[in-house]
């Protein structure tokens, strides 16, 4: 289960948005279920049965066996509007865009996301919708060759231009049904990217664009995956306009030293590390007054009270000790 997933606010507002708010309270919550369900992936596909789906939103399970009624109906209808596929035979459901704004536009051939999306699609082989999720992303996430998919994309085109079996069992197109009497979710061909809506299914109003990455200037060791996080320079100028009186690289170096002295943290939390690691040393920097963050333990602090040296005075008679005038004084 993911620990998060992204939702625009577009989502209610946008052109997509609007148009499932039309078909009806139910398929707007289907829509949203299925970019925040507990099954839902950061790839889109998964696997989904219509007994879960009525158990959470509330469907009659009755409906499960009528055809064109309860989830499936919303199913289909999200499908209409290029939001989703369902795959009933094997009750796997596909997200179509939400890759994309999950994960991003694009990632590095190296990056560690690439082996994840590889792992958690190839459970889904031998489903119509793998191709469908391959032909869409396999560029942008680097699913080409090295994972060994050729075998099963083959083979679902294959099966695509096969001859039509009888309706005994589950087949695509509209209208098909399976052995269960539940019709299969009509196919939809995803569109080429030149061909695509201006906006996706979360209906953001900019264009989604991969952004020239900002020059590494330490990198973290961090604990999962990703294993490791960049400081770039863009983030080193938003921590200098937050904190403008503190070294940011300085202190980034200490920070850099005591994640690898300690428990390292995730690549999620650094964000969050540093800005609370940073926000402690500027309270230090105000404490001191003077602009220094050196803190002295041993009383020559600037903000420690000036110490009076002792001093030692010759005493007036030789002839009589110290000790003895001190007793007179």
């Amino acid at each position: 289960m993911r620990n998060y997933g992204k939702v625009l606010p577009e989502f209610w507002t946008g052109d997509t948005g609007r148009q499932i708010s039309a078909l009806g309270d139910k398929a707007q919550l289907l829509a949203l279920y299925l970019i925040t369900c507990p099954e839902s992936t950061m790839t889109g596909l998964y696997h989904l049965p219509l007994s879960t789906v009525c158990e959470r939103l509330r469907y009659e399970m009755k409906d499960l066996a009528r055809p064109f009624e309860g989830p499936l109906k919303d199913l289909l209808a999200l499908e209409t509007r290029g939001f989703c596929q369902y795959d009933s035979e094997r009750s796997v459901v596909w997200v179509v865009e939400m890759a994309k704004f999950q994960i991003g536009a694009g990632l590095k051939p190296g990056d560690n996301l690439v082996k994840g999306i590889a792992k958690e699609i190839s459970h889904f082989r031998k489903s119509p919708l793998f191709k469908g999720f391959f032909d869409r992303y396999h560029e942008c996430f680097h699913l080409d060759g090295q994972f060994g998919f050729e075998g099963a994309l083959k083979d679902l085109e294959r099966a695509s231009e096969g001859p039509s079996k009888p309706r005994t069992g589950a087949r695509t197109g509209t209208g098909a049904r399976t052995g269960s009497g539940i019709p299969s979710a009509p196919s939809f061909r995803t569109p080429p990217p030149e061909e695509e809506a201006e906006e996706g299914f979360f209906d953001s109003k900019e264009e989604i664009e991969e952004k020239p990455e900002s020059p590494a200037v330490l990198t973290f060791t961090c604990n999962g995956t990703p294993k490791t996080w960049d400081l770039t320079e863009a983030k080193v100028a938003e921590y200098q306009e937050a904190f403008p009186k503190l070294d940011i690289i300085g202190e980034a170096k200490h920070a850099l030293q005591w994640t690898r002295d300690n428990n390292a943290k995730t690549a999620k939390g650094m964000g969050k590390f540093l800005t609370g690691w940073f926000g402690r040393a500027n309270d230090k920097l105000k404490s001191n007054g003077n602009g220094s963050r050196q803190s002295n333990r041993y009383g020559n602090d600037d903000n420690q009270p000036e110490r009076v040296p002792i001093t030692w005075s010759v005493p007036a008679d030789p002839n009589v000790s110290i000790f003895e005038q001190d007793l007179n004084r």
